[in-house]
């Protein structure tokens, strides 16, 4: 069994995976973005900790927007902005519509092929290794 009670090898839906892995982490919230295989997007496919509303003018994000989320899978790495403080100065077009106190991470997901990237939110904290 996982930490998420699901025997190994069983099929768990994503929403599952990622609200497992915000309790785990102590995160307080996070996202999946998958690439659209037609354009340059990144299409929000699930969520958890946060109101649809919140997160609505992000459902879909160009690639080559200017931003953290985008920066994660155009340079394939890990943006973390700690602060609020760092995103007004590093991305103040996205600090716009999120000011508020707390820690981001955008990872990039991958295996095969890339997919998108994963986010994630939480207080604020130190980068992660």
């Amino acid at each position: 069994m996982s930490d998420d009670g699901v025997a190994s090898g069983d099929w768990v839906p994503l929403d599952q995976v990622l609200s497992g892995t915000v309790r785990r982490t102590g995160a307080v919230a996070a996202g999946v973005y998958l690439l659209s295989p037609d354009e340059p997007v990144l299409g929000l496919m699930t969520m958890c900790g946060l109101p649809v509303k919140a997160v609505a003018p992000w459902w879909r994000v160009a690639v080559s927007a200017a931003g953290p989320l985008s920066e994660a899978v155009r340079e394939d790495r890990l943006v973390w902005v700690g602060r609020q403080e760092d995103m007004a100065r590093l991305y103040p077009n996205a600090a716009a519509g999120l000011p508020y106190q707390f820690a981001l991470a955008f990872a990039p997901l991958r295996g095969t092929r890339r997919w998108g990237p994963w986010r994630c939110c939480g207080p604020r904290a130190t980068r992660p290794r």
